[in-house]
C-alpha cells in the first residue's frame, strides 16, 4: 500500500491499489496531520472518483472536520477555492494523465502551499499505516459549494486583456477542461474556441491526457491544418498542465514557453526577481531570463518542489517541462487555463504569429528526455556523477541528479520518481554534438 504515496502525490490502479478503503483512512490522516478544522474537495471525471470522494469526505467529517465539496473541478480550482474560502487545505481526487484504470489524491494546505513527500506526504502515509484515528463527537459538516465556477471564471476574465480576434483550437483530452472551458471563455468577445474532445470520458478514449508525448497531438494537429487557428493548446486530465502547437502545426516544447513567458509576460516584473526553471529545461531559459535582468534559479523536476521553491523566494513565474508553469499572481501554484489566457494576452497585443513569436527561441537541438531500465539507478548514477566531476570544464549542479554544462552542450540525467528508470536529456549547439553526446550517455548508462 505505501507503494501508492508518490513523491508528489498518491496515486494507483483502482481498486487492487487506490480504493474506498484508502480513501477513507487517507481523509481521517489529512484531517490529523493538518489539525484542519474546513477542507476543499474536488474531484474528475474518472469512473471511480466519485466512489473514492464520498469515502475520503466520510473518512475527513468523522474526525470533525467540515468538508466544502466542490463536484467536478480542475485541480488549479482547488488551488484557487482553498485561498477564496480560506480554507485549511485541500484534496483533489484524480490520477491526472494516467491511464483510466488509475486513481489518486493531490494534496495541498493552506493558501495552496503543496504537500509533497518532503513537505508532509510522508507524514500523511505513516499516519495511515499505523491506523489509530479516533472519531470526533461531532462529524463534520458538508456543504456543497455552487458558485465555484462563477468565482473563478471572474477571477480568470479579470486577468483577460484580448485586443483583436483569436481562433484557438483546444483539445481537452476528454478530461476537466473540457467541463470548465466552455463555462468561462464562452462569452468572452473576441475569442473563437474550436472544440476537440470535450465530452467529460474518464476512459480517454481517443488519447492518454498528457500533452508532454508528441503523438497525443494527432487530433489536434488534423483540426489545425483546416482551420487556420492562431493557436493550439491541449490540456491534461486534471487541468494544471497545458501543451502548445502553432499554426504550422509545430508543438512548441514546455521549456520554449519558459522562454517565451518569460520574455514576453514578465520582462519588468522580473527585474532583479527570480524566475524558476527544472533541470531539464533548454539554456536559452536562462539567458532570456539574464536578457531581462531577472535571476535564473535551477530547480528540482516535480511540481511539489518548483511551488515550494517559488514560494519561498517569491520568485515571478517558473516553469517546468512536463508542462506546468506557475504564477506568483496564481497564489504560487501551476494552473492551466491562467497560463493559457496569459499566452492569449501575449498574442492579442502582437502583430507577430505564435510561430514567428517562438521560433526565436528554437536555438538549439535537444534529445528530448529518453528513459533507460537499470538495475540499480543510485548506483549507476553517482558512477557517472564521479566520472562527470573528472571534467574540468564540467559545471556541475546535483540538485536532482546531474546537470552538467559544458561550453557547447548540457547533459541531465536524473532517477525517476516513480519507476527505476533513469532520465537522459542532452542539448547541444550543434546537432553533430547532440548526436555524440546522447550517443556517449546512453552507452554510459547501458555498460
Amino acid at each position: 500500500m505505501g507503494s501508492v504515496f508518490k513523491a508528489y502525490d498518491v496515486r494507483g490502479i483502482y481498486p487492487s491499489e487506490v480504493n474506498e478503503e484508502l480513501a477513507y483512512n487517507i481523509g481521517r490522516a489529512y484531517v490529523k496531520f493538518l489539525n484542519a478544522k474546513r477542507l476543499i474537495i474536488g474531484m474528475d471525471m474518472r469512473g471511480s472518483s466519485l466512489s473514492l470522494t464520498f469515502s475520503l469526505i466520510a473518512g475527513i467529517r468523522d474526525m470533525g472536520c467540515n468538508v466544502q465539496f466542490l463536484d467536478l473541478v480542475t485541480t488549479p480550482i482547488t488551488y484557487f477555492a482553498t485561498n477564496y474560502y480560506k480554507a485549511d487545505g485541500a484534496i483533489m481526487v484524480t490520477a491526472s494523465h494516467n491511464p483510466k484504470e488509475y486513481n489518486g489524491f493531490k494534496f495541498s494546505r493552506e493558501n495552496a502551499i503543496p504537500v509533497g513527500a518532503d513537505s508532509g506526504l510522508k507524514d500523511v502515509e505513516n499516519l495511515v499505516l499505523e491506523n489509530n484515528f479516533e472519531n470526533a463527537k461531532n462529524k463534520g459538516k458538508l456543504t456543497r459549494v455552487d458558485n465555484i465556477l462563477r468565482n473563478y471564471e471572474r477571477f480568470i476574465i479579470s486577468n483577460l486583456n484580448l485586443k483583436k480576434p483569436l481562433k484557438i483550437v483546444v483539445d481537452a483530452s476528454n478530461g476537466m477542461a473540457g467541463y470548465v472551458i466552455p463555462r468561462i471563455f464562452y462569452q468572452v468577445e473576441n475569442l473563437e474556441i474550436l472544440e476537440v474532445h470535450f465530452d467529460l470520458d474518464g476512459n480517454f478514449p481517443n488519447h492518454e491526457a498528457n500533452p508532454i508525448k508528441d503523438e497525443n497531438y494527432r487530433d489536434l494537429e488534423l483540426v489545425m491544418k483546416v482551420t487556420q487557428a492562431d493557436l493550439g493548446v491541449m490540456f491534461d486530465g486534471d487541468g494544471d498542465r497545458i501543451g502548445f502547437m502553432d499554426h504550422t502545426q509545430k508543438i512548441i516544447p514546455a521549456d520554449i514557453m519558459t522562454a517565451f513567458l518569460s520574455d514576453h509576460l514578465l520582462p519588468q516584473e522580473i527585474r532583479n526577481k527570480e524566475v524558476i526553471f527544472d533541470v531539464r529545461s533548454s539554456r536559452v531559459v536562462e539567458e532570456v531570463i539574464a536578457k531581462n535582468n531577472g535571476i535564473a534559479t535551477l530547480n528540482k523536476v516535480g511540481h511539489a518542489y518548483m511551488k515550494k521553491t517559488l514560494r519561498e523566494h517569491d520568485a515571478v513565474f517558473g516553469g517546468e517541462l512536463a508542462g506546468h508553469f506557475y504564477f506568483r499572481d496564481f497564489f504560487y501554484a501551476d494552473s492551466a487555463i491562467f497560463t493559457f489566457i496569459k499566452v492569449l494576452n501575449i498574442l492579442s497585443s502582437n502583430l507577430l504569429s505564435f510561430h514567428e513569436l517562438t521560433q526565436r527561441y528554437m536555438k538549439y537541438y535537444g534529445s528530448g528526455e529518453i528513459n533507460f531500465k537499470v538495475v540499480d539507478a543510485t548506483e549507476k548514477l553517482n558512477n557517472i556523477i564521479e566520472l562527470t566531476k573528472k571534467d574540468e570544464n564540467a559545471k556541475i549542479n546535483l540538485i536532482d541528479g546531474l546537470r552538467a554544462d559544458f561550453p557547447d552542450y548540457w547533459v541531465s540525467i536524473r532517477k525517476s520518481n516513480t519507476e527505476p528508470l533513469l532520465r537522459l536529456v542532452v542539448e547541444a549547439t550543434n546537432e553533430t554534438t547532440l548526436k555524440e553526446k546522447t550517443e556517449y550517455y546512453t552507452n554510459l548508462i547501458n555498460s
